[in-house]
């Protein structure tokens, strides 16, 4: 990850002070809403569960930033803009990610997430025309290495061996 952010030389940090520290709240928290709400999300669903975390945590944010006092140009486009990142962006992403943490193991789901650097990044490629360096693919190839690697169920004794089937068997 820190090659994908300062493309190999930190004199050419591309994140700022509160940026970096979000990012590593984020992925300390990350893992606390995959696992936390599992028990949760079994008995009131992913559906129900989502809108009431999307919902407290709206109020809650509404009560440090007064998003109304700022001089917004809201027009059809604008407003069109932000309906879409609210709905697919937020919204139905965050369904779909607990939605698929009901199916697969929350463990699994968290590791996935870690693709959302390289994603980014892609994305930002192909459709903002950002160039890359070598060190940032080396970076996204570290990301993506490390998790084909946690993914793949070890022999080694004095590594965890995951087996899908002993854990559907134990009652939760």
């Amino acid at each position: 990850m820190v090659l994908v952010v300062t493309g190999g030389s930190f004199k050419n940090f591309n994140v700022s002070g509160i940026g970096f520290w979000a990012g590593i709240g984020s992925g300390i928290t990350g893992a606390f809403y995959v696992l936390l709400p599992q028990k949760f999300i079994a008995r009131v669903g992913s559906g129900l569960a989502t809108s009431w975390a999307l919902l407290l945590t709206g109020v809650t944010v509404t009560l440090f930033s007064h998003f109304w006092n700022e001089p917004l140009d809201w027009t059809v486009y604008s407003i069109l803009a932000y309906a879409f990142i609210v709905l697919f962006g937020t919204i139905a992403a965050f369904w779909l990610f607990q939605a698929a943490a009901e199916i697969i193991p929350a463990d699994i789901a968290g590791m996935m997430e870690t693709f959302d650097p390289v994603a980014a990044t892609l994305l930002s490629m192909i459709f903002l025309g950002v160039s890359v360096n070598s060190w940032e693919c080396i970076g996204g190839a570290l990301i993506l290495g490390a998790v084909a690697f946690l993914a793949v169920p070890s022999k080694h004794p004095f590594l965890i061996h995951y087996s899908r089937k002993a854990h559907s068997n134990n009652p939760k």
